[in-house]
């Protein structure tokens, strides 16, 4: 594959190189482009770059793209993140090879219906798109997604229609402001990694037992009073953070985590931690810090003797 990359201070810069560059590579065989340079536009001279697979357009000024976008219909691969976008043009419903879409820091209100058009997605970011309120029902219908980046914007609650990515590994909704989660979460099946972090979450459903894939849950800095006795049903979990929140007793169904590797119970209510805990049998660090504990507990004791690093 053949790629060029521009990087330059300004726009004029970037349009007095471009035609050089496509020269010396042969427009038709350009794969990869990368133009970086405060640019406010899309330069013209792109159009021609029928065979582009993939346009990273990252950290510009950029608030619109042109209509013509729509005629590189060999794109697999568009970054647009930091810009200044204000809406997602509707010339990319036309690019349905899209695998990567790239939305992060923009000023993205609304994403459009037709997003679920583009089902060849694979990775979709959004995050810090402080405008973004919702996510919208056609988001569920991207059933190749495997990468949903959310974090960083104003989302009060996720649709039931994410319960249709079935090939979801990696879901990221922190930073939001969440108060509870759908139960149709629980059928994400294939999901590896779940990130709700940094919301307002006095509750988890108990319909997250059934991620059996599931290696990594993160749930840090919430409300969270309990956690559901289902978690002890996720045994491929490696990492659990609930840091920052309202526990004061963790279920005994935790013991069935077998390989559990790391717990972070940071800045809770638990003043006499759970014997349960000492029955993990793959710990390797127990983190009880800030829960107001004086010395180690007895009966976490056998943990340390282990080589399990316990902090409290």
């Amino acid at each position: 594959m053949v790629s060029t990359s521009i990087e330059t201070a300004n726009d004029a810069a970037v349009l007095a190189e471009l035609p050089g560059a496509m020269a010396r590579t042969a427009a038709g065989r350009v794969r990869g482009l990368t133009l970086r340079g405060g640019l406010a536009e899309v330069p013209e001279p792109v159009r021609r770059l029928g065979a582009l697979e993939e346009l990273d357009l990252n950290a510009n000024r950029l608030r619109a793209l042109p209509a013509w976008i729509g005629e590189l219909g060999a794109l697999r691969s568009l970054a647009l993140g930091d810009n200044r976008l204000d809406e997602l043009p509707e010339a990319l419903r036309v690019l349905c090879g899209l695998t990567h879409l790239y939305l992060h820091g923009n000023q993205i209100a609304a994403l459009p219906e037709w997003i679920g058009d583009l089902g060849e997605l694979r990775v979709l970011d959004l995050s810090r798109n402080q405008e973004l309120e919702e996510l919208p029902d056609a988001v569920g219908w991207l059933g190749r997604l495997a990468f949903l980046y959310a974090a960083g914007l104003s989302l009060a609650r996720l649709p039931d229609s994410l319960a249709a990515l079935r090939s979801a590994v990696y879901c990221n909704f922190s930073h939001n402001r969440l108060r509870d989660l759908p139960d149709t979460l629980g059928e994400l099946t294939t999901l590896r990694e779940l990130r709700v972090d940094h919301n307002l979450l006095a509750a988890l459903p108990s319909s997250l037992g059934r991620l059996i894939g599931l290696r990594e849950l993160h749930a840090s800095h919430n409300r969270l009073r309990a956690l559901p006795s289902s978690l002890g049903e996720l045994t491929q979990l490696t990492t659990l953070a609930v840091r920052d929140n309202l526990l004061d007793d963790v279920p005994a169904s935790l013991a069935g985590m077998a390989r559990l590797r790391a717990l972070d119970l940071r800045e809770n209510r638990l003043e006499q931690p759970p014997e349960v805990l000492a029955r993990l049998p793959a710990l390797d660090k127990l983190d009880l810090r800030w829960n107001g504990l004086r010395a180690l507990p007895p009966a976490l004791a056998p943990l340390a003797q282990r080589g399990c690093s316990v902090y409290y």
